[in-house]
């Protein structure tokens, strides 16, 4: 019988979970039987680094990515991406099956290509384009897996169409048919593993494209949208597969669960277009006699005069770098400036007005040695900018006639990540906690897992167990 199940409900928002708690009656049984609470994410808060800290306990610094993309030097570009074997750290799989406990990972970022499980088995994550590839270690058990659930689906999108610009009936049954894939598997296979653990993309894709359909403040927000029940039916389907999965396993009497989600998606209200901003101010300056694109062009693609820029900007939440004598190649920011420098290109940041002229409030500014500690910390951005309550984005490219935007190269996009992670645990080795007020964060979710199984918890780990009262 499993000792511990992981429910990742991907990109969650917890703000929305706990407001429909009434509405989801398996959820509100965790809730009532053991803890619930709002767990903070990494910063910033995606994917790749955020599964990483949950499953290592350990702060991006020491793994060594903050994006998908990431640089391994002192490099203008972030020009590596994290798969599954980037992290050296231990993590779950490394830590559990030493200790005479049999796992599966189904999905769970990171982890393609799929992760060597020596006491179990590992499917890969969305960042897998279809079965055909390299998607399950051991290989012996695909068969099982398609014989379950049919052909294993990995994300929204499909070979052919990204999900963001898929008609959206279409794209609420394919996450649906996505979703209950990782439900019919466990089902079949709970009572022959220690610990399993999955992860739901849909509740991350149903955030980035419906939430316009529901928020009147939303700029895209309609009356009456045929769809403006979408994302609260979404999680009132997962907690219709929660509970079959509870008849399966007796549910928290029986089995420890924990429900968690890597950061939450919230409205958003636009992009702030980094790097053509930097131009405007000098900060960043094109090459003598290069003019401006005209067209959207990547920062690897500008034709940037390094020796004459002082920062730049990647990602799409706000990750800025200093260009730092003696530490990039054409570094011209003395070491000793470098926090002032700094301080004064977010100071003018804030004074930015939105699309309409308006100020911007609740920005804020996080340092990187605020937050990053370890082997590779020095190489990370210098700070991250959260513009507007993180309700604002950043798009990198150049080329447009204006400071903002709103939807990329990839499609629609009404949502971003932000900071909040849902958080519900219960079972029999957990005790009644109710709501977890304390402070706590993605650190705190792999000494609890630990604690749960009965597992001794490194020293090494950042976090503390959260069913500790």
């Amino acid at each position: 019988m499993v000792k511990l199940m992981m429910l990742g409900f991907d990109g969650c928002s917890p703000e929305q979970v706990y407001k429909h708690a009434d509405e989801l009656p398996n959820l509100k049984r965790i809730m009532d039987a053991g803890g619930w609470g709002v767990n903070k994410s990494v910063v910033p808060p995606i994917t790749p680094h955020a599964w990483t800290t949950i499953f290592s306990g350990k702060n991006p610094g020491t793994f060594g990515y903050w994006d998908f993309q990431y640089r391994s030097s002192y490099s203008y570009i972030e020009d590596q991406r994290a798969t599954s074997m980037t992290c050296k750290e231990p993590r779950m799989h490394n830590i559990l099956p030493p200790e005479g406990i049999k796992m599966g990972l189904v999905s769970v970022p990171l982890s393609s290509p799929p992760l060597y499980v020596s006491n179990g088995f590992c499917i890969s994550d969305f960042m897998t384009a279809t079965t055909k590839s390299n998607w399950i270690h051991p290989a012996s058990m695909a068969q099982r897996v398609t014989d379950t659930c049919g052909d294993w689906i990995f994300d929204a999108s499909t070979v052919d169409e990204n999900f963001r610009k898929m008609e959206k009936g279409k794209l609420i049954n394919r996450i649906k048919d996505m979703d209950v894939q990782r439900f019919k598997l466990f089902k079949e296979i709970h009572s022959e593993y220690d610990f399993l653990a999955m992860d739901c993309m849909g509740t991350d894709r149903m955030g980035h494209l419906f939430w316009s359909e529901f928020d009147p403040q939303h700029v895209r927000f309609r009356e009456n949208s045929p769809f403006k029940d979408a994302y609260t039916d979404h999680l009132k389907f997962l907690d219709k597969n929660v509970g079959e999965l509870f008849d399966k396993t007796g549910g928290p009497d029986k089995v420890n669960v924990v429900v968690l989600s890597d950061h939450n998606v919230q409205r958003l209200d636009g992009r702030i277009n980094i790097n053509e901003w930097l131009i405007s101010k000098g900060y960043m300056v094109l090459k003598e006699g290069a003019e401006k694109p005209t067209i959207q062009t990547s920062l690897a693609k500008l034709p940037i005069d390094w020796a004459k820029t002082t920062a730049w900007g990647t990602g799409y939440q706000g990750q800025i770098y200093l260009n730092v004598k003696g530490r990039e190649k054409f570094g011209i920011v003395d070491p000793k400036d470098a926090d002032s420098t700094l301080d004064q290109i977010v100071k003018e940041l804030y004074q930015v007005p939105d699309n309409k002229g308006n100020a911007i409030k609740g920005s804020k500014i996080t340092m990187r040695k605020d937050v990053y500690s370890g082997k590779y910390a020095h190489l990370a951005p210098d700070a991250f900018l959260f513009i507007g309550n993180g309700n604002w984005a950043i798009n990198e490219r150049v080329g447009y006639d204006s400071l903002y935007s709103y939807d990329t190269l990839l499609g629609q996009d009404d949502g971003i990540h932000g900071d909040d992670c849902t958080f519900m645990v219960a079972g029999p080795n957990v005790p009644r906690l109710g709501e977890i007020t304390k402070e706590s964060s993605l650190l705190d979710v792999a000494p609890t897992f630990l604690d749960i199984l009965g597992v001794p918890i490194p020293s090494d780990f950042e976090g503390k167990s959260l069913i500790q009262k």
